[in-house]
């Protein structure tokens, strides 16, 4: 997820298109609340491998009232690079319950 202030810059979240298209094309849905950002992070494009993790370091929380129990879980972003911010969703989400994390990613970047 974006930081809201991060939205209103860029203004569209790529990697919630890139979900929304995937879950109309599965038949499933798309939760776009379930991980808030609520940490406003630096971006990671000019960072190396541990500066990106310190970066997102808990920058997310699930959603408020948001049951994942027992769910499996989609993660979808747009590109990994050293898998700092899908790692640090996904321990957000398994710590909430989540039974099982799958991430599908539009491309895959090598490090700066």
């Amino acid at each position: 997820p974006l930081h809201p202030d991060r939205l209103e810059e860029r203004g569209y979240n790529q990697s919630l298109l890139f979900a929304e298209g995937m879950a109309w094309g599965l038949g499933l849905p798309c939760y776009e609340d379930v991980l808030v950002r609520e940490k406003y992070t630096d971006t990671q494009t000019k960072k190396g491998r541990v500066e990106r993790w310190k970066n997102v370091s808990g920058a997310f929380r699930l959603g408020k009232g948001k049951q994942i129990g027992g769910k499996r879980v989609l993660l979808v972003d747009d590109l990994v690079t050293t898998g700092a911010t899908l790692t640090a969703c996904s321990k957000v989400l398994l710590a909430g319950g989540a039974k099982e994390i799958g991430m599908a990613v539009l491309a895959v970047a090598e490090e700066n």
